[in-house]
């Protein structure tokens, strides 16, 4: 009896052990199926970031101009007077400002026609950049304002927060600010004498981290200068120049001048780089773009500028570190990302950046949030969203008397190349931030 017991008992272990086994299989069986089935590819909206991979900010009442991904992976979103800061989930940081939301004015003796670009510092601080004059119109110029990494107005920052720096006549178009080694902050952008985007030249100027202008940068801190061939640049085809650091700190710019693509590159301390193009300039023409409305640097210090290419596709031209174009890359130096006549009928980059392999994204308008992606080589990167494009929210604009999200106005890349992109969203003639989120 008592060896027919042992017996059974030992029947009735592998039993249990088979029976456990195949339940573990099982489950594992049902948990590789729910994670095929759950599994995203690249361009699709991030669900894990507010709803379903797009972020509203309602309180915010302004369109988002700008966007930056500081610590920790927070997003912080800049608007014409307000600033935002959001959690890698997509819920407002409430230990920012009040709520997540800090509003930035502008000293009595200025106004501020909006700030339009954003830099997040290595301890959470949040810099923008936007456009100012004097009350009398005079003396027009780059404001610049701080906030700490709370969200509180920096007042030993500037005058009481705010920086301005004015060069002589004229009127001042969108700048950007970026970080520069040692803290600094680098301001650029055009200044035009006519105030109608004619006779315009580069400005640049560089702050310390008090918001005073740099004495070693320039001319006592900022200067301006012509990127034309011969003269000023005598017709601006956008109120653009957008600007990038390179890995050697030194500042690419770009604009549109008549029907030419012209890049200018800055030695750190303020002087047209020698070993760029002709005494630090490249003048293109017949490059294929309408306009150029965005430039990013890559890893490698090469220039990846996109513009328009007619009404549906946007283009992107390299450029090597030397200022010529890269015959390596795409086709003949180009690559263009064409989008479906029917789902888009017009399409206009805004901003471009790069990710940690390379790639390159370039977001803008469509009636919608849309967005094309290109390998490191130049190629349409037929795995990202529908054969290398993306175009999201466009549903919600068709027959809703212009409410919806009107497009991206700038981008960014996380340090997991996830692709975040702010805009405008239109709900009962009130604006507010729109924030999406992309798999990269």
């Amino acid at each position: 009896m008592t060896g027919t017991f042992h017996r059974v008992r030992g029947e009735s272990h592998r039993s249990s052990r088979r029976r456990a086994a195949a339940v573990a299989t099982a489950l594992g069986l049902a948990l590789i199926a729910g994670t095929a089935a759950y599994a995203r590819s690249a361009g699709d909206l991030d669900r894990s970031f507010g709803h379903h991979g797009l972020r509203i900010v309602r309180n915010a009442n302004d369109a988002s101009q700008a966007v930056a991904v500081g610590r920790k992976g927070r997003i912080v979103v800049a608007g014409g007077r307000t600033v935002a800061r959001l959690r890698r989930n997509g819920r407002l940081d409430r230990s920012f400002a009040d709520g997540g939301i800090a509003s930035i004015g502008t000293p009595s003796r200025l106004y501020a026609e909006g700030y339009s670009s954003v830099a997040v510092g290595r301890e959470g601080g949040v810099f923008v950049a936007g456009e100012t004059c004097t009350a009398d119109e005079r003396r027009c110029g780059f404001a610049v304002s701080h906030l700490k990494r709370d969200g509180d107005v920096d007042h030993s920052f500037g005058h009481d927060g705010t920086a301005s720096v004015e060069f002589p006549g004229g009127e001042s178009f969108s700048p950007s600010i970026a970080i520069a080694r040692g803290g600094k902050l680098l301001v650029t952008g055009l200044i035009c004498p006519s105030g109608y985007l004619h006779d315009c030249n580069l400005a640049l100027a560089r702050l310390d981290r008090h918001g005073r202008l740099d004495s070693s940068f320039g001319n006592g801190g900022k200067l301006s200068a012509s990127v034309a061939p011969s003269g000023k640049c005598r017709s601006v085809r956008a109120q653009l120049s957008p600007m990038a650091l390179d890995s050697r700190g030194r500042i690419v710019m770009g604009a549109f001048c008549g029907h030419t693509t012209s890049l200018a590159r800055f030695t750190p301390s303020g002087h047209f780089d020698r070993s760029f193009g002709r005494r630090g300039k490249v003048n293109r023409r017949h490059l294929g773009i309408s306009f150029l409305t965005a430039l990013t640097v890559d890893p490698k210090d090469r220039i990846d500028v996109a513009g328009p290419r007619h009404s549906n596709a946007y283009r992107v031209v390299r450029f090597q570190p030397n200022g010529k174009v890269s015959s390596s890359f795409g086709n003949h130096g180009n690559a263009t990302a064409k989008f479906p006549e029917k789902q888009v009928e017009y399409v206009y980059p805004t901003s471009a950046a790069v990710d940690s392999r390379g790639r390159i994204v370039v977001a803008g308008y469509a009636f919608g949030f849309s967005f094309a992606h290109f390998t490191a080589h130049g190629h349409v990167d037929r795995h990202f969203g529908r054969h290398g494009h993306v175009v999201t929210g466009h549903s919600v604009i068709r027959g809703s008397g212009g409410q919806g999200l009107r497009g991206a106005t700038s981008v960014a890349i996380d340090r997991r190349d996830r692709i975040v992109a702010s805009g405008l969203q239109i709900n009962n003639r009130e604006d507010h931030f729109a924030v999406v989120r992309l798999l990269g």
